[in-house]
């Protein structure tokens, strides 16, 4: 019976690490490092690698590198897309002129 209850205890914190990292994960709105997740949601470094791996396994996020070399993991849920430029003038080569 011991054990039944320490399992139903560490899927309930495994759950709640889980919950804890995609809100931070929504939140931040781009690729996030292990370090960073652990730091800002208080959970240890190899739990929040598994989390992750069990997230990225599930395809809730998906696995990256910067160029920096850093594995990132990218939520693409939740990700901000990149802010639009203003396009300020159109290359004459895209615009077709109608021949009278």
């Amino acid at each position: 019976m011991a054990k039944r209850h320490y399992t139903e205890e560490s899927s309930l914190a495994e759950l709640e690490r889980e919950r804890a990292i995609l809100a931070f994960a929504k939140q931040e709105g781009r690729g996030l490092t292990i370090p960073e997740v652990a730091l800002n949601c208080s959970v240890r470094l190899v739990d929040t690698a598994a989390v992750l791996n069990r997230l990225t396994t599930r395809g809730v996020c998906q696995m990256d590198v910067s160029e920096e070399g850093e594995l990132l993991y990218l939520f693409t849920c939740f990700t901000r897309p990149p802010e639009l430029g203003v396009v300020t003038s159109v290359p004459s080569a895209v615009i077709e002129v109608p021949q009278e």
